[in-house]
């Protein structure tokens, strides 16, 4: 798995305001029902998006949560860290603890021009590429 749950709902969730007007503030409630995510866990979630400048929380009776940035500039790998710390893939995937070029296992060589290329996906791909696929998609139900 490239990331937890906790990530995939921080995504799916942002994926959705954007969609649907990120600038516009939208209570943790509402988006965690349009984006089909447990509310409980999204309120906690979105805390710590707004800590690391991803998200605003604006207080008030029309308040909520809008997004801090413009969706082509919030990246996979942004959300990534904010909600699972440093982005780390230095684990070996057969289990073996950490993988180098000096302590490998058997698969290390393949497995680093993956984690490479994994590495650039989330880099490079945006919550705007996302939310773009969605307003194309007439079937898309989620995220």
């Amino acid at each position: 798995m490239l990331y937890s749950k906790g990530t995939e709902y921080a995504i799916r969730s942002l994926a959705w305001m954007a969609k649907e007007n990120g600038n516009q503030a939208r209570r943790a409630e509402d988006i965690a029902q349009r984006a089909e995510v447990p509310a409980p866990f999204l309120a906690k979630t979105f805390q710590k998006l707004a800590k690391d400048g991803i998200l605003l929380s604006v207080k008030g009776p029309a308040g909520g949560y809008v997004l801090a940035r413009l969706p082509s500039q919030l990246s996979l790998l942004d959300i990534v860290s904010s909600i699972d710390g440093t982005y780390d893939m230095d684990g070996c995937i057969l289990g073996q603890g950490k993988c180098s070029d000096i302590n490998s296992c058997p698969i290390h060589k393949k497995w680093l021009a993956t984690k490479k290329g994994v590495l650039e996906f989330l880099k490079t791909a945006t919550i705007a590429d996302i939310a773009l696929s969605l307003k194309k998609s007439k079937t898309a139900k989620k995220v």
